[in-house]
């Protein structure tokens, strides 16, 4: 008869390892937000993406119950709630796994020497693993580090994965000028 305790030590040695952070898999809390961008806002947390300064339709100024034969032109946000798949998720996962996010503090506001004027401020909050990462940067940063790039390129896959999605695609464009 075999040992019991070597079954249990298998059985103890099974369970930690399936209790182990497994680095290629997305994690089931896996959210991404940006903010600070001109025109967009994306929030993974609750589905959504904004875009800002859509036109309205004209309306007809009238003042004292008469037309006045001018149009008001009015800005409007549109929403549209989309979410990502499995593989957009594990292609946005795999770029923070790329760039070491888990190593950035959890508040890290990049400092750049050279800026643009003017310029936004970027707001990115990750959560994975019920932790939450804030990553804040200027994007007018003329500094070619690492960090700058790093940041970027969330921003930018980010919006380039919900630029496939057909919901945000039908979205009237926006009228504002970022300069």
């Amino acid at each position: 008869m075999k040992s019991p305790v070597k079954y249990i030590i298998v059985l103890v040695a099974l369970s930690i390892s399936s209790c182990t952070w497994n680095q290629s898999e997305i994690p089931a809390d896996f959210a991404i937000k940006i903010e600070g961008m001109f025109h967009d806002k994306v929030d993974t947390f609750n589905g959504t993406y904004v875009r800002s300064g859509v036109k309205k339709p004209k309306k007809k100024e009238i003042i004292n119950g008469r037309e006045t034969g001018r149009n008001i032109i009015e800005y409007s946000d549109s929403v549209v709630y989309t979410t990502f798949t499995i593989q957009e998720k594990q292609e946005l996962y795999s770029l923070l796994r790329k760039i070491n996010y888990t190593t950035y503090p959890d508040t890290s506001k990049i400092e750049c020497e050279s800026d643009i004027v003017p310029s936004h401020k970027i707001h990115i909050k990750v959560r994975a693993n019920n932790r939450i990462k804030y990553i804040s940067y200027n994007d007018g940063c003329q500094d070619n580090n690492n960090e700058i790039k790093a940041a970027r390129s969330i921003v930018n896959l980010t919006m380039e994965i919900l630029e496939r999605h057909k919901e945000v695609k039908q979205l009237p464009e926006t009228v504002l000028l970022d300069l």
